[in-house]
């Protein structure tokens, strides 16, 4: 029963240092279990050149995947075609 879980997606940038990022991620998982079924816990692992309308996008589906949570999800540049 009940309402609808709060959502929180964290969006890590590309900018921040390789240790911190890697320490923000793998607290992803264990944070979700904490949070539960409360609270829905997602991040995005922003790449270097990702498309801002990509991220917004992922934010937007995992803020309305009821069943997700816990999860990390990388977004990264795409090569041109003619690259």
């Amino acid at each position: 029963g009940g309402g609808a879980a709060a959502v929180i997606v964290v969006e890590v940038a590309p900018d921040i240092a390789a240790l911190e990022r890697h320490l923000i991620l793998a607290a992803i998982a264990p944070l979700a279990i904490e949070c539960a079924p409360a609270t829905r816990l997602c991040a995005i692992d922003v790449g270097e050149g990702a498309d801002p309308a990509d991220v917004a996008a992922l934010r937007d589906w995992l803020a309305g995947a009821e069943c997700t949570t816990g999860q990390v999800v990388a977004v990264k540049r795409v090569a041109d075609a003619g690259a």
